[in-house]
């Protein structure tokens, strides 16, 4: 779900004044570092759940692959943007990459989010249409940044929000209306951990160079990622069966 699910970087908020500022520190360097390391992680993640696609429902496997398949490019693109970043560079062409990538994402991991919960096909299409909405928002907060940045500098945590959260906070809720179900309890604590490393990225901070915001939340996608992977698994299928 993740872009959710990608890079988590993607509210970072890292630009050319923050490099200007940090990129000669030790901390900075290992930061990016250790979280280019983590996007390594995402990206195994991902390529295990596409080359376990047969074991998902038919209804879901469509979705997923191209989920994951989008999922592999943008955390290649997070890899090398944090290495980059880390080397004092910031590649702005990469970033918007990346960006763009987890909206186009969020289309697919929404799909599979409410399919986890509901069958009804006209709740599916509202939530498309959502997702398009939101898209179209995006492009055009993004394409306006320069413009809007100076008035609202946090403007980089709503495109994160519009990118990467809803489908995330669809689940989490979702989780809540059905505490009692036990085959949501795996998927609820997973994006329970998601949206504390988010809000830890808001209002926290780093805990060291290892453990930093991003890293993280790296570590809370890929547990969100796996968890929705077992949940939309068929009945009785094992990996590599």
């Amino acid at each position: 779900m993740a872009g959710l699910f990608t890079s988590a970087s993607l509210c970072s908020g890292t630009g050319p004044t923050d490099i200007t500022e940090h990129s000669t520190s030790m901390y900075f360097k290992l930061k990016e570092i250790t979280t280019s390391g983590s996007n390594i992680l995402m990206l195994l993640t991902f390529f295990y759940t596409l080359v376990n696609i047969k074991l998902l429902k038919e209804e879901q496997k469509r979705d997923f692959k191209i989920f994951s398949s989008i999922g592999l490019l943008a955390t290649s693109l997070g890899f090398v943007f944090h290495l980059q970043l880390g080397s004092g560079y910031y590649n702005q062409s990469l970033w918007n990459s990346i960006l763009y990538s987890t909206v186009i994402m969020s289309y697919f991991y929404t799909s599979i989010a409410v399919k986890i919960f509901s069958d009804s096909k006209s709740k599916l299409r509202v939530w498309h249409r959502f997702c398009i909405a939101k898209a179209f928002l995006f492009s055009i907060i993004q394409y306006n940044i320069g413009l809007i940045k100076p008035y609202f500098e946090q403007v980089h945590i709503v495109l994160f929000l519009i990118s990467s959260l809803f489908a995330c906070c669809y689940i989490f809720v979702k989780w809540l209306q059905n505490v009692r179900n036990k085959k949501f309890l795996i998927l609820g604590l997973s994006v329970s951990f998601y949206l504390a490393t988010v809000v830890n990225r808001i209002i926290g901070g780093d805990i060291n160079h290892f453990l930093n915001f991003n890293t993280l939340m790296h570590l809370g996608i890929v547990a969100v990622i796996l968890s929705i992977f077992k949940s939309v698994k068929r009945e009785g299928k094992q990996d590599g069966k």
